[in-house]
Parts: C-alpha cells; structure tokens; sequence
C-alpha cells in the first residue's frame, strides 16, 4: 500500500482475500462469546528508528554551548555519549559556512597582517550581526 497499491493490488499481492486486508488496514473490534469486545488494531508499518548518524537539534545547541565555555572536543563528546569525530566534524562544518563568509572580504590567497586590527573587528562584527535563520532571523551577538 505504501507504493500505492490500492487495497485489492495488495491483497492480491500477499495472497489474501480483500475483506481480510481491510481489517488488517483498519482493524476491528468484535463482541466474543461472553459479550466483552475484543479489539484488533489495524496492522502498522513499523516506525523508523531516527538514525544515530545525525546529530539532534539540542545536541547542536550544546555543542555550541560547550565550545562557548571552551570545553575540548573530547570532553563534549563524552558529554553527549558521541564520537570525537563526530563532534568534530559538526564544529568543522560550522567553520566551513564562516570561512566561506570570511573569504568574500578576504581573498583566500591575501595576507591578512596588512589588515589593521580595526579592519578585522568590522569584519568580525559584520559576520556576528549578520541575521541567522536557524536564529529565527536573529542575530547571533
């Protein structure tokens, strides 16, 4: 059914007449010999266990949190019972998305000791008030 059979496709299909999948699809409820109703609840598709390769929403927030605090790698991923490699490749991915916003006021080939130190403190703030959207279009400072 979920590949959009009808139910008489796949009551063919598994060899059963189309009376009996519509109460395996719906379930039912009968009355037994001595009137108490017996409930049979219509036959699910098992749900699908969240995969442990990604990381939840509220284990990124920590994450950030921790490296706020200047907690090790090592030290939140024991933290959230993961992976050092998997933590490491979240704060990576992050640096990736800043890199990227850094090297359109800096050409990756530029040396950035002819910069002032003023002219990195507007860049960085322009990057910090920048809006998010994971922020609900906040600001991250």
């Amino acid at each position: 059914m979920a590949q959009g059979m009808n139910n008489s496709a796949a009551c063919r299909e598994v060899g059963i007449n189309r009376r009996t999948g519509t109460r395996w699809r719906y379930g039912r409820t009968i009355n037994s010999a001595d009137g108490e109703p017996r409930i049979y609840p219509p036959i699910a598709a098992p749900k699908r266990a969240v995969s442990t390769r990604y990381l939840f929403e509220d284990e990124r927030i920590t994450i950030a949190d921790e490296r706020r605090a200047g907690s090790s790698i090592r030290a939140i991923a024991a933290l959230l019972d993961r992976a050092p490699s998997t933590i490491s490749r979240e704060i990576n991915c992050n640096n990736e998305n800043t890199s990227g916003l850094l090297r359109q006021d800096f050409p990756k080939s530029s040396d950035l000791s002819v910069h002032t130190a003023e002219d990195l403190a507007a860049v960085a703030a322009e990057l910090n008030n920048r809006p998010h959207k994971i922020l609900g279009w906040d600001t991250p400072a």
